[in-house]
């Protein structure tokens, strides 16, 4: 922006090229017009935004408290036992934020755009191809911890080679 003021100066103040320095200097006045109108424009989105992330971690908080308790012993729910309480409040929390992401999408700068919806596919298409094993896995692991197949103090034999006794569960 100094560099483009600087050029415009130094434009206008010889005759031949004052028009040059003229035309300079308003079109920096009008690109900075526009910038800060595109400022003004956004901050209702991005209020929005801050509300749905700050409501989103609240909830986020009060289900960690929830499942902490369950954990612990302090409440007792049906169907959640304290061996799995954790991983459903990973399970919640991530889609808790998930969600948030999805009503807060549309307020982002720019989520009209066709160059954000096309990074957006982008994106997704990225993680959709490159999470095929993560996802296989993960589930694997939900199996065994919802199955509650696994105690502490059991001995585990996997395979010929790794055996010994479960202490924690993660």
């Amino acid at each position: 922006m100094l560099g483009y003021e600087w050029m415009s100066f130094t434009l206008r103040r010889f005759p031949y090229t004052r028009p040059w320095g003229e035309s300079l200097r308003d079109s920096l006045i009008a690109k900075a017009s526009w910038v800060a109108h595109g400022i003004l424009a956004a901050l209702p989105g991005l209020v929005t935004v801050a509300v749905i992330v700050v409501v989103t971690r609240a909830i986020a908080r009060m289900a960690a408290l929830l499942f902490d308790a369950i954990e612990s012993g302090r409440i007792t729910i049906p169907g959640i036992y304290p061996e799995t309480a954790q991983p459903t409040r990973h399970l919640v929390s991530v889609g808790l934020w998930l969600f948030a992401l999805a009503i807060a999408y549309p307020y982002l700068p720019g989520s009209g755009s066709d160059a954000f919806k096309g990074v957006s596919v982008f994106a997704g298409l990225m993680i959709s191809l490159g999470s095929s094993g993560l996802v296989n896995q993960a589930m694997s692991g939900l199996t065994v911890r919802y199955s509650r197949a696994l105690r502490l103090g059991d001995f585990v034999r996997i395979g010929d080679d790794l055996h010994g006794t479960v202490r924690t569960t993660l």
